[in-house]
């Protein structure tokens, strides 16, 4: 269990040597599948009520590229409501890692959207939303965030390019 401000998260699985496919060239890596049956998310920020939710991250640690790949984030919130996604994080020494994140959202409430939203994804249209939307449901919403190793922090905004 890890919790940070109002925030909890309860994960458990599997983690341990991927088994070797015989592809030529394959790096070694290590395999992971988490899930929680019960995580609330409460940003500190956020008016809305703690969000209880279902998720799974399952995906690989590769040591010599030194890459933390999620091949499957989903997250389930009360009813219908889902975001799907993919992720690649690559440690780079003396610097920010580079980000590769891609989600979608099917069929969820604004209010689970708020909650759910990234704190370090567009700062101020974040909070522009956290403090005047309310109600209705997001049918299908699309980010994608694409940062190279080194940007992150730098004091200069994300570009279109990067948060997408």
């Amino acid at each position: 269990l890890l919790k940070t401000g109002r925030s909890s998260f309860d994960f458990g699985g599997s983690i341990g040597p991927k088994p070797a496919t015989g592809v030529a060239g394959e790096e070694p890596s290590y395999r992971y599948d988490l899930t929680s049956d019960g995580s609330t998310l409460a940003p500190s920020e956020s008016p809305e009520p703690a969000l209880i939710f279902l998720a799974r991250i399952a995906g690989v640690y590769q040591p010599q590229s030194r890459k933390l790949v999620a091949e499957q984030i989903a997250v389930r919130s009360s009813g219908s409501g889902e975001v799907l996604g993919t992720s690649t994080v690559e440690f780079v020494d003396g610097k920010a890692p580079g980000i590769n994140l891609a989600l979608s959202v099917h069929d969820m409430p604004v209010s689970h959207v708020k909650q759910l939203w990234p704190w370090f994804s567009a700062r101020n249209a974040r909070l522009w939303v956290l403090n005047n939307l309310f109600g209705g449901r997001v049918v299908d919403a699309n980010l994608q965030f694409q940062v190279v190793p080194d940007r992150l922090g730098n004091g200069v905004p994300l570009s279109a390019d990067e948060v997408f």
